[in-house]
C-alpha cells in the first residue's frame, strides 16, 4: 500500500515536525461483505509501545484494539457531508470526518480521515 502523506496542518495538529516519521494505514470497516466506511489512518510511531507498533506491522488487528491501553480519547476536526441521491447505493460516499486521537494524557498520536458509505444503512434505507 501506498503511503499518503500528511499535510503541514495536519502535522501541526499531530504536534510533530516536518521530519517526524509517520506511517500510513488504509483500512475499511466491514461487516460481512457490506463496507460501512473507509479511512485512511496516520499515525506516529514513537508515541506508541514497540509491541503496539509490531502489532500494526504484522497483523491485521484492528488500530483501535491495538492503541486501546492508550486510553485514547477522539476529537472531531471536521464533518464533510456529499450530496445524496434519493436512494444511496452501497459504494455512495455519505459524509466524511476528520478527527484526531490522542492519549488519556493528551498527546496527539494519529489522525483519522473516515468516509461513510451507504453501506453503513439499513438495507431499507438504501
Amino acid at each position: 500500500m501506498a503511503d499518503k502523506p500528511l499535510s503541514a496542518a495536519q502535522r501541526a495538529r499531530l504536534a510533530i515536525g516536518p521530519d517526524e516519521p509517520v506511517r500510513y494505514r488504509r483500512v475499511r470497516l466491514a461487516c460481512g461483505d457490506r463496507v460501512l466506511s473507509e479511512a485512511d489512518n496516520w499515525y506516529v510511531p514513537a508515541r506508541l509501545t514497540p509491541e503496539m507498533n509490531a502489532t500494526l506491522d504484522g497483523t491485521r488487528t484492528p488500530f483501535g484494539r491495538v492503541v486501546r491501553p492508550l486510553e485514547p480519547t477522539r476529537q472531531t476536526i471536521a464533518v464533510r457531508p456529499f450530496a445524496q441521491p434519493a436512494a444511496p447505493g452501497p459504494d455512495d460516499k455519505l459524509f466524511e470526518i476528520d478527527a484526531v486521537l490522542s492519549t488519556g494524557a493528551g498527546q496527539p498520536f494519529c489522525e483519522v480521515a473516515e468516509t461513510y458509505l451507504g453501506g453503513a444503512l439499513p438495507e431499507a434505507s438504501r
